[in-house]
């Protein structure tokens, strides 16, 4: 064995007879194997290269080599350069690599490659293998049953099997299946032809010698097989050719909770096949619909559901072939909108009455309305809550998660609590701002210093791990109400007092307040002017506007602001004083004396249950109240029954209760209210005009269906009033009505008939509303 190595220059290397290694190098060489087993390198330039005997390795290098195996199994790569290589006996492999080569196979059972380029390949005697490889090549089989290999798309080949038994191999993938088809059916005629000796008629054929695939650029003659592959796999190329539709394996979506997505497994058939879709596993956690033909599909997870899931579809193509995808959805987690409800909160303060236990006999009320209560002892009655007091509020929210998948957190956040204030359970995170669990809401509390109307907002929020979050909000508004009052700044809070036997102190405080005396054992003498009692003990107070008397005759005396006077049972003397106040009338029966005083000043009979007479001109009251008089009274309530009210001769007011009243202004300008019933209002002329003197016209404030107007009394005289004498207005504010009491006088204003509207004279008398 030697290694033999050549110089730049042109060198003639010859081997021994053994196994040798022998390299030309560069220039042109002519290297000679010998015999035995060599490896010869021909290096650069244009070389010839003899293998001689043995199994010898063979390359050209880079040139345009001439390449001979002669005997033995050789391998020989031409390499670069156009060569010319000869395999001669033995089995060799041939491979031509780059350039435009010329190989001969020679005798064996040879394997060629072209290689690149468009070569010529010639198999020589043997059965043969060859491929051209890329380029326009041409193929001769020569003598043998040979194999002859095309690849498409590598290139305008031309085949010829020669002598033998020779088989084209078509190698393709499934794409190219749709065209080669008719190729195939094409070949099959002209092959049985070929096969049976006769002349086919082939259409677009050159010669009946020779067959062009016209999908492949390849035209072959002398052949007596066809092999085809596709993709990898040999087929029954006679068989109809069926690709297997082809699809991605796995496909991944991504959708929000409780959202839709839409998708297609994107499945493709080379054959031109019509698929079916179909699922085969799944969804485990959503709906899901496809269409059979085309493969879209719309997915819809469960409501609320989160996380992967995943669905299996299978493709097929009706031929047998079928392919399957799967379908991954990643369901992003999305907060749902919680659940809340709030409720407005009004607290009522007071209406209670408060009795002191024995134990303490300073007592306080709230801000309400209250009674309070003393002992037999010597008491001390505030009617207000003290300094210190506190409010409780209960705080009616509900709040709950919307999605109970058990992913999310619920927080809820109470803003707008007034500086002070508390609430039964929670966190404060920040000024007016508390933090709540679900739990913490039930039976909550809100505990304030004071009773200030207040208005909170409560938010609830779901929030998920990966961040997604949803809120919403509520308000309520905490609203507090005195009892017996409309609110509690500038309310009318009304508080009573009631101190018991012993000397009591009592503090009215701000709103109405009242002293009681309905429980004493006798008589007493009251005096809101001097701020004392007696009778009942001896008691002082401040700040208070109104009286109840005892059951018995009681001497109650108001003082300059507007005060509320029961006097109870018993023969009473009420002087109300200055201001416009208000006596309301026990009417039992017993001898009563009401001084009004300075001021607009009423006397309320409602309690009377039989009807009455009351004529403030001269002050007398008769009736189912006894014998009553009254002094410097401007008004006058009537009871349930038919009373006769009538009025003096100033401005006065009168109104006549329940049941059908008869009501009299007298002089000056009245106000009458006839109440409930059918009441009757009479006029008279001197209560209108004497001599110069027009004194006023009165005003109704409730005159409808079953009133009367009595203007009989406005004759005089001879003179007669009949409906041609009466003339109604309608007015902004109402009716009035006038009538010509004759003479200087014309027509006169007798009565607005307050808020009443489009009525006439006619109208009133044929509804009997008005006696002339």
């Amino acid at each position: 064995m030697s290694d033999i190595n050549g110089t730049a220059g042109d060198d003639r290397l010859v081997g021994t007879s053994g196994a040798d290694v022998i390299d030309g190098g560069a220039g042109k060489d002519r290297l000679n194997g010998g015999d035995g087993d060599d490896v010869v390198f021909g290096g650069d330039g244009n070389d010839y290269v003899y293998g001689d005997a043995g199994n010898d390795k063979l390359y050209g290098g880079s040139g345009n080599d001439a390449v001979v195996g002669d005997a033995g199994n050789d391998e020989i790569y031409g390499e670069d350069g156009n060569d010319g290589i000869f395999g001669g006996g033995g089995n060799d492999y041939i491979s031509g690599g780059s350039g435009v080569d010329t190989i001969y196979g020679d005798g064996g059972n040879d394997i060629i490659d072209g290689g690149e380029d468009g070569d010529k390949l010639y198999g020589g005697s043997g059965d043969d293998k060859i491929y051209g490889g890329n380029g326009d090549d041409i193929i001769d089989g020569g003598a043998g049953n040979d194999t002859l290999v095309y690849v498409a798309g590598t290139g305008n080949d031309t085949i010829t099997g020669g002598v033998g038994y020779d088989t084209v191999e078509l190698v393709v993938s499934s794409a190219d299946l749709p065209l080669l088809a008719e190729d195939l059916a094409r070949f099959a005629i002209w092959l049985d032809a070929r096969t049976a000796a006769a002349n086919g008629d082939l259409a677009s054929q050159a010669s009946s010698d020779s067959f062009t695939f016209n999908s492949l650029d390849l035209t072959v003659s002398n052949v007596e097989a066809l092999s085809l592959v596709v993709d990898g796999q040999e087929v029954d190329w006679r068989a109809p050719v069926n690709a297997a539709p082809t699809m991605a394996s796995v496909q991944l979506l991504s959708v929000d909770e409780d959202h839709s997505v839409k998708g297609s497994v994107g499945a493709f058939d080379s054959d031109g096949n019509t698929l079916n879709h179909v699922v085969t596993s799944g969804p485990a956690n959503g709906a899901l619909t496809i269409d059979p033909k085309t493969g879209d599909f719309v997915y819809t997870p469960a409501e609320n559901f989160s996380g992967t899931d995943s669905f299996e579809v299978e493709v097929t193509d009706g031929n047998g072939g079928s392919v399957r995808q799967v379908v991954t959805v990643e369901v992003n987690a999305v907060a749902d909108t919680p659940n809340l409800t709030t409720s407005d909160v009004s607290v009522v303060l007071g209406g209670q009455t408060i009795v002191a236990d024995g134990t303490s006999t300073v007592i306080y009320g709230t801000i309400g309305s209250d009674v309070i209560v003393g002992t037999d002892g010597d008491d001390i009655l505030y009617s207000s809550a003290p300094a210190d007091a506190t409010y409780e509020v209960p705080l009616d929210i509900k709040a709950s998660l919307g999605d109970l998948d058990g992913s999310e957190n619920l927080t809820i956040i109470v803003s707008g609590v007034p500086e002070g204030a508390t609430l039964s359970a929670g966190q404060q995170i920040g000024e007016g701002q508390w933090q709540l669990s679900a739990a913490d809401v039930e039976g909550l509390t809100m505990t304030l210093p004071s009773p200030t109307d207040t208005t909170l907002t409560v938010t609830a929020t779901a929030s998920e791990p990966n961040g997604s979050s949803a809120s919403t909000s509520s308000v309520i508004e905490v609203t507090f109400e005195a009892a017996g009052s409309d609110g509690i700044e500038g309310g009318d809070v009304v508080d009573i007092l009631r101190g018991g036997g012993g000397d009591d102190v009592m503090y009215g405080g701000d709103g109405f307040d009242y002293v009681d005396y309905s429980t004493a054992d006798n008589g007493v003498h009251v005096s809101l002017a001097d701020g004392v009692a007696s009778g009942d003990g001896n008691d002082s107070f401040t700040n208070i506007e109104g009286i109840i008397g005892s059951g018995y005759s009681d001497t109650l005396i108001g003082d300059g602001g507007n005060n509320i006077i029961y006097d109870g049972a018993g023969s009473d003397s009420v002087s109300a004083g200055a201001g416009d106040d208000i006596i309301v009338a026990t009417a039992d029966g017993d001898h009563d004396h009401y001084r009004g005083g300075s001021g607009i000043d009423i006397v309320d009979y409602s309690n009377a249950q039989g009807a009455i007479t009351v004529d403030l001109g001269n002050g007398l009251v008769r009736g189912a109240s006894g014998k009553d008089n009254l002094y410097d009274i401007e008004g006058v309530i009537g009871g349930s029954g038919n009373d006769t009210l009538l009025g003096g001769n100033d401005a006065d007011i009168l109104n006549g209760g329940a049941g059908d009243d008869t009501l009299r202004g007298g002089r000056g300008a009245d106000l009458l209210t006839g109440g409930e019933g059918s009441d009757t209002f009479e006029f008279a002329r001197s209560d209108l005009v004497s001599g110069k003197n027009y004194y006023g016209y009165d005003t109704i404030t409730d005159f409808g269906a079953g009133d009367r107007l009595d203007f009989t009394g406005l004759e005089s005289g001879g003179q007669d009033i009949d409906a041609d004498d009466v003339r109604v207005t309608d007015t902004e504010f109402g009716t009035m009505v006038a009538v010509d009491m004759g003479g200087k006088y014309g027509y006169v204003d007798v009565v607005m008939l307050e808020g009443v509207h489009g009525v006439g004279v006619d109208d009133l008398i044929s509804s009997g509303q008005l006696i002339v």
